[in-house]
Order: structure tokens, then C-alpha cells, then sequence
């Protein structure tokens, strides 16, 4: 399934861009889990970002209402026009209050038509599987980094389980990798920046070396202490929640306060915040933060 979703600046839904998507229950057969989207704004007319469906729950509030949650979202380079150089709109536009119906069905032609004018992709023919996109990032001296206070992850609402329209399987975006990857250069761009010659001396990128011990990167500050990093990165400007892996959370466990939650955010942007969390261990302990096990790894014994 293909489909429009409007995103307006002023609205009494309570949608966040790339993370969630707020809508009425008459949209429920349109985005299920799996659907790829394409995110328009009204007033000037125009189209900004690519995303999929990931899960879909009733809206505890309003049982009226769903939210979407929202993984792969890759914003456009810049905004397109509703219309080509033609004056033709993108959409195929058969009635006078098209524009009123904040989600619209729109077939994969024309859905790969607005992709391919985004800048998106490398190639034509497209979102079938599995050349999605081919992300693009700044030049790392380009990006301003900055720390924040506020954090950068939504709280967490229970879900009706019986409403839910997903499962339990973890679902890792197809650009993880490149934009995983993007948010380590970028954390470690921002201590080279921050630490002291002599700690920054000391920094290994784990990832890079491929070494899996639960954590991406490493640094010894100057009271002789090894701190160890595990970097999450987004393309949006929020988290919904991150995944960890069994040997990140026993790192985070053995290595209690020593070990640091960096989440990145906007990595295809040069304006990205950086939020950092301490002892995951102790927070997940003390209930702040809550774990949900997501799948395991089966196999048959001799």
C-alpha cells in the first residue's frame, strides 16, 4: 500500500514528524503496518519526506483515533511542489475536496514519480525491494552538535494489546546501518571536540573495528576511568524508544555508571542534538525507563 499523509503545522492531532503519526479511525484500512508514506504540508502545497508504517494502536484517549508509529523516515532534500513544471499534480486529483482527506491512497506509479524527484534514490523503478534510498549526509565539519536537556525520546503510553495491528518483532530500518554509522562519526566528532588531547588520545571506535562487546565507542577520561559509549541514531527529531542488544544491555550493566546512552538525532541534517543517558542499568533498575523482550534467537540441539 502507497499513500499521502498531511502533516500541518497548526493541528489538533498529535503527530510527530518521523516518530508517530496521529489519525481517525476511517484512515485504519489505509495505513497498516508496512505501508509507505509520503508526508505533505497544506498552505503552500508541498511534499517533504518519505517514511514507513510500522505499527499501528488505538489511541488510549479516544478510542475514535489511532497512532502510526513510524520507522525508514528520510526527509526530502527540499519541499516539492503539489505540481510538475507541468502544472500537473502528482496526485491523481478526481474531486473538488481532494486536499481535505488528511490521508490519500496513491498508486505506486505516481508514488515513485514524487521519490524520484526527491533526490532520494539512486535509480528509477524503485521501492519494490530492496534499492531503497540512498541516504545522503553532511560533511561532519558542516554539522553543528549540540547537547540537550530535553529528551529526546517520547514517553511511553501503554498499548491495548488487542488493539495493536503490529507484533513483537523487532523492526530495524533499511538505512540502520549507514545512518547507525553516521550518528558514531557524529558522537565522536563531538568529543574530539569536547575532551581534553589527552582523552581524546585514548578513543577507539569499536564499531568500526567490527568488535561487538556492547558498545561503539570508548574513551579513558582523566581520572584513569574507561567510559563506554553505545550511540542511537534517527533521521527524525525524535525517538519513539531504541533497541538494544543482549551484550549492549549486559555492558550496561557491568559497566553501570561508566556506561553512556548517546542518542543523535537528525543525522541527515547539519543542525543534530545530542542526549546523553546515564547508567541505563540503574534507570531500567529504578523502573525510569522500562525494557520489553523483543525476539530470541532459536536452535535445534544435537
Amino acid at each position: 500500500m502507497f499513500a499521502i499523509i498531511a502533516e500541518n503545522d497548526v493541528s489538533k492531532w498529535n503527530d510527530e514528524t518521523g516518530v508517530k503519526y496521529h489519525f481517525p479511525n476511517k484512515y485504519k484500512r489505509i495505513l497498516t503496518p508496512g505501508t509507505k508514506v509520503i508526508y505533505y504540508k497544506g498552505g503552500v502545497k508541498h511534499y517533504f519526506g518519505y517514511a514507513v508504517i510500522s505499527d499501528v494502536y488505538q489511541d488510549e484517549e479516544n478510542n475514535k483515533n489511532y497512532y502510526a508509529e513510524i520507522i525508514d523516515y528520510l526527509p526530502f532534500y527540499s519541499p516539492i511542489k503539489f505540481k510538475d513544471a507541468k502544472g500537473e499534480h502528482y496526485e491523481d486529483v478526481i474531486k473538488l475536496n481532494h486536499w481535505r482527506d488528511g490521508v490519500r491512497v496513491i498508486n505506486e506509479e505516481r508514488f515513485n514519480k514524487i521519490i524520484e524527484i526527491s533526490g532520494l534514490l539512486v535509480g528509477i523503478g524503485v521501492l519494490n525491494e530492496p534499492s531503497i534510498i540512498d541516504t545522503t549526509f553532511p560533511q561532519l565539519e558542516e554539522v553543528n552538535i549540540n547537547l540537550t536537556n530535553n529528551s529526546l525520546i517520547t514517553t511511553a503510553k501503554p498499548k491495548d494489546k488487542k488493539q495493536s495491528a503490529g507484533n513483537l518483532s523487532p523492526r530495524y530500518s533499511k538505512e540502520s546501518t549507514k545512518i547507525g554509522n553516521q550518528g558514531e562519526k557524529i558522537v565522536i566528532a563531538h568529543l574530539e571536540r569536547t575532551l581534553s588531547k589527552i582523552e581524546v588520545e585514548t578513543i577507539r571506535h569499536h564499531a568500526l573495528e567490527n568488535e561487538k562487546y556492547g558498545y561503539d565507542i570508548s574513551y579513558v577520561n582523566l581520572a584513569k576511568q574507561t567510559i563506554y559509549l553505545e550511540v542511537k541514531a534517527t533521521t527524525a527529531a525524535l525517538f519513539n524508544n531504541f533497541l538494544i542488544t543482549i551484550n549492549e544491555l549486559n555492558a550496561a550493566r557491568q559497566f553501570g555508571a561508566n556506561f553512556k546512552i548517546y542518542l543523535v538525532n537528525n543525522v541527515t541534517s547539519k543542525d543534530v542534538k545530542i542526549e546523553i543517558i546515564e547508567n541505563l542499568a540503574e534507570l531500567l533498575e529504578t523502573k525510569q525507563f522500562s525494557s520489553t523482550p523483543m525476539s530470541f534467537k532459536i536452535a535445534k540441539m544435537a
